[in-house]
C-alpha cells in the first residue's frame, strides 16, 4: 500500500477513531495511583452511582463537541493523544472519586482498571489505534450491563 493510501486511510479512519474515543469516554491514566480510599469508604447506592457516572459522561461528551475534526494523520494523533484521552482520563478519575456501591468495588475497579489499559494502549501506539474500529468496546458492553449507559457505546 502507498504512503498516501494508508495516510488516506488513516486519515479516514481517524474521525471514527476520535467518536469512537470520543463515546467511549471513559478511561484514566491514574497518574495519582489507585488507593482505594474512596471505594472502601463509599456508602454511595447503586443507582446514584449509575446516575453521576452517566452525568460524568455526558458533560465530557458534551467538551467532546468542541474538538476539531482532523484532516491529517499528525492532527488526528495529536487530539487523541492532548484532548480526547485527557477528557476521559479526567472522567473516569471523577467516576472512581465516586467510591463504589459496596460489593461492586472489584467489578468496577475491574472495567475502569481495563478502560486504562486501553487509554495506555492507544498513547503508546495511537496508530495502531486508528486503525481499530472500537478499541473501548469490551469496556462498553460491561458499564452497559452495570447500568452506565453514557459513558461507552458498545
Amino acid at each position: 500500500m502507498t504512503r498516501s493510501r494508508t495516510l488516506a486511510r488513516a486519515t479516514a479512519s481517524a474521525g471514527a477513531l476520535v467518536l469512537a474515543l470520543a463515546l467511549a469516554a471513559c478511561g484514566s491514566d491514574d497518574s495519582d495511583g489507585d488507593n482505594g480510599e474512596s471505594e472502601e469508604t463509599s456508602s454511595i447506592s447503586k443507582a446514584d452511582f449509575v446516575e453521576k457516572a452517566n452525568a460524568i459522561c455526558e458533560a465530557g461528551d458534551e467538551k467532546e463537541e468542541d474538538f476539531a475534526e482532523p484532516t491529517t494523520e499528525d492532527e488526528a494523533i495529536d487530539l487523541v493523544r492532548n484532548d480526547v484521552l485527557p477528557n476521559i482520563s479526567d472522567q473516569i478519575q471523577q467516576i472512581r472519586d465516586l467510591g463504589f456501591p459496596e460489593g461492586d468495588e472489584d467489578l468496577l475497579g475491574g472495567i475502569l482498571d481495563d478502560a486504562d489499559a486501553i487509554i495506555a494502549e492507544i498513547d503508546a501506539d495511537p496508530i495502531a489505534a486508528l486503525q481499530q474500529e472500537n478499541p473501548f468496546a469490551e469496556v462498553g458492553e460491561a458499564m452497559n450491563e452495570y447500568g452506565i449507559t453514557e459513558c461507552v457505546d458498545a
